[in-house]
């Protein structure tokens, strides 16, 4: 499993996971609860569509950004990056749901056009969180949230953070240190869910158990990297990660633990596949970022125009198409411009691509090569 080449699925799988999300979305936002979300049902309420996406981001994430990290030859330069890739599509989708959106749900507009609103929003969102939002689809089944997907993203950069700290202490050169630290962090993953310690558990704050949950994740992708040379993409093994991820989801609660292992497994098979060849699938732009970014403000405004009464489905085929839309405009009037190459000299070998595209979270093979 190696992505020396352009031959990989990435840029199809980063699009459909940001369209799951939608689809996940659609059944909270339009009727207030989670309970009759497919995959929740399907699972026995271990996971939604929602978060086997996010699950999803975060290991295709590790691979790429170990590559990156090998890739870059610098600190600053790898730090550089990826401030240019997640800061400023981020921000302007926060100032976009900040003065447009929440204007366009009738909310007045002296709620965020004043200088306490302007200071929280720089206090908060280069920090890649978001702002106090103000009194808002107060009459949505889910009032009062404006972006309810970019939370992830907080996360997704802390772990960019870790993943410099491994290589700067010199565990790359060592692969099984980091085999032995994704290990520790399923062991610890592990603990939390024998004790019942789900994630959202009043005993730990959020914070806490989120880094739980995501960091096995994230490594998932680091140890398939590091091993990328001596990893076969196996069939019969793809199979066996499924069985073995529909047990866990059906038989016993057990799905947030195995699915850094054989989720891992069948993502990457998925992505390396020689019989899905999706090669060049976002030749024209990469939208899967900025459609994460803006499909949930979006969902919440169509169901303020349909008076806060809307079926899932009806909402997931309104929104989809207008999330997608958005997404490449944020593509190429924001993401793009950012990601073109400063100056030669960046990378340790080949020539990069700058311009390939991301998801979110993400970064493609083609921009680190």
């Amino acid at each position: 499993m190696t992505s020396a080449s352009r031959e990989n699925n990435f840029d199809v799988l980063r699009l459909v996971l940001a369209v799951l999300v939608i689809y996940s979305h659609s059944f909270p936002l339009a009727t207030g609860i989670q309970d009759n979300e497919p995959f929740y049902v399907i699972t026995r309420r271990q996971m939604t569509f929602g978060g086997f996406s996010v699950n999803c981001f975060f290991i295709v994430s590790g691979y790429l950004i170990a590559q990156s990290w090998e890739r870059t030859s610098s600190l600053w330069k790898y730090m550089r990056k990826r401030f240019a890739r997640i800061h400023p599509g981020f921000i302007v989708a926060m100032a976009v749901s900040s003065w447009i959106v929440v204007i366009c749900a009738g909310t007045p507009a002296r709620a965020t056009f004043n200088r306490h609103y302007l200071l929280d929003f720089l206090k908060t969102v280069p920090l890649l969180r978001d702002p106090t939002w103000p009194q808002v689809f107060v009459n949505n089944p889910m009032p009062l949230a404006v972006n309810g997907s970019t939370w992830t993203i907080h996360y997704e950069f802390f772990c960019y953070i870790v993943l410099a700290a491994m290589g700067l202490v010199g565990m790359f050169a060592r692969r099984r240190l980091v085999l032995l630290t994704y290990v520790v962090s399923i062991v610890a993953l592990g603990e939390f869910e024998a004790c019942n310690l789900h994630f959202g558990a009043d005993k730990l704050t959020a914070v806490g158990l989120n880094l739980v949950r995501f960091i096995p994740l994230f490594l998932a992708g680091v140890v398939y990297y590091s091993y990328r040379e001596s990893l076969p993409c196996n069939g019969k093994w793809a199979l066996a990660a499924l069985l073995g991820l529909v047990v866990s989801a059906r038989s016993f609660h057990g799905l947030n633990f195995v699915f850094p292992i054989l989720g891992a497994y069948l993502l990457f098979y998925l992505a390396f596949s020689r019989y899905i060849r999706l090669y060049r699938f976002a030749k024209y732009g990469d939208f899967s970022y900025g459609t994460y970014l803006y499909a949930f403000p979006i969902q919440q405004l169509v169901v303020h125009w349909h008076g806060g009464r809307i079926a899932p489905t009806q909402l997931f085929v309104w929104s989809a198409p207008l999330a997608l839309l958005v997404g490449a405009a944020s593509w190429y009037l924001v993401e793009r411009p950012f990601l073109r190459p400063r100056k030669k000299g960046d990378h340790r070998g080949a020539v990069v691509n700058w311009a390939a595209p991301d998801g979110p979270g993400l970064e493609s093979p083609k921009a680190e090569s």
